[in-house]
């Protein structure tokens, strides 16, 4: 993670990307919302975040 808002789901500690991207890319989410705690940083709302998926192919394993 080059920033703190900026996440990169091939380096992301949790998950496995080429196993399941959903798994990691909903790992990053919780991450996202729990930083997210002020509901107006700077009278500028919530801080965003960037999710970077790089090309390739990654499999989505649908859990119900």
């Amino acid at each position: 993670m080059s920033s703190n808002n900026c996440y990169d789901v091939t380096t992301w500690p949790v998950g496995n990307p080429s196993e399941d991207v959903g798994e990691v890319i909903n790992s990053i989410i919780a991450d996202i919302k729990d930083r997210q705690t002020v509901t107006d940083a700077n009278n500028g709302g919530k801080p965003g975040a960037v999710i970077y998926i790089p090309p390739g192919d990654y499999p989505f394993v649908r859990r119900w």
